[in-house]
């Protein structure tokens, strides 16, 4: 990922059964900077069948990063009540020479 860009972040988690799922909390995190994405089972973003949910970041949030690593994780909470931790996963993030929000 790339500083001031708009990526979407594909998390893909495939032994789970998105239909029993309620909603996912994407945290991204890097030091003292914390980023959480709620998304409800429902949204749009989320390809159940592929087992992918899409999270959308923009500028401003990518500009918040500084070059280097981001970690990354997923807690999902069922429709029974209970909730469920993935494991973290590290992604790059690049520095780009132009930091300007267009």
């Amino acid at each position: 990922m790339y500083r001031y860009t708009t990526p979407t972040l594909p998390i893909t988690i495939a032994d789970l059964d998105f239909n029993d799922v309620d909603l996912f909390r994407i945290a991204i995190e890097q030091g003292q900077i914390e980023m959480l994405k709620v998304v409800e089972a429902d949204d749009p973003s989320i390809d159940a069948q592929h087992k992918t949910i899409y999270v959308p970041l923009t500028q401003e949030e990518t500009a918040s990063f500084k070059d280097g690593m981001v970690q990354i994780q997923a807690r999902i909470k069922f429709t029974n009540g209970s909730v469920l931790a993935t494991n973290k996963v590290s992604l790059s993030v690049k520095d780009v020479l132009d930091e300007v929000i267009i």
